[in-house]
């Protein structure tokens, strides 16, 4: 994370970001990206894409840890150790049976009830989305449709409008092909 970036948040955040970010790293360390990547690299560009939304620091450190439960030996009550509850419960809301549970069974109040968690997650869409291309074909559709049919109405219900459109811009480039 570009520490240049860190500049409108208080130095206590800052701190707590960078924590996070090295957090991130020791959990991820020798993890590959299907492109032979850095792993990290992928929490790091969707918390800078919150960083450009002006969102809240907890937000972004949630995001930057978002797939250490998944895909790493770290726990939820570590992240909760580490970065407070209100973190840890980004990053459990953001595992995919959680979250994906909760669209599934078309949960609405989940929309209202935690809207930071749906904009994370639709930072975290729309750079793998950006990054796609080498996924396998039936994946990338899949991911695609889903993208169509959930997260654009998702964007479009918060007014993040142009968020929207680049989700059904990308979206369309991997569902049509």
């Amino acid at each position: 994370m570009i520490k240049s970036k860190l500049k409108p948040f208080t130095g206590i955040q800052q701190k707590q970001l960078i924590k996070a970010y090295n957090f991130a790293k020791k959990a991820h360390k020798g993890q590959i990206r299907r492109s032979g990547e850095d792993f990290l690299i992928h929490p790091t560009a969707v918390a800078e894409i919150l960083i450009e939304w002006n969102v809240a620091a907890s937000m972004i450190i949630g995001a930057m840890l978002h797939d250490c439960v998944e895909d790493s030996y770290i726990t939820i009550e570590r992240i909760e150790k580490e970065f407070g509850q209100e973190v840890a419960l980004y990053v459990f809301a953001l595992t995919k049976d959680f979250f994906q549970g909760k669209i599934l069974k078309k949960n609405i109040s989940f929309l209202t009830e935690e809207p930071n968690i749906l904009v994370i997650k639709l930072a975290d869409r729309l750079h793998n989305l950006r990054t796609m291309e080498n996924m396998p074909p039936a994946t990338r559709k899949i991911k695609a449709g889903g993208t169509l049919s959930i997260y654009v109405p998702i964007a479009r219900a918060l007014k993040m409008y142009k968020v929207a459109e680049e989700l059904k811009t990308l979206a369309e480039k991997y569902y049509i092909s």
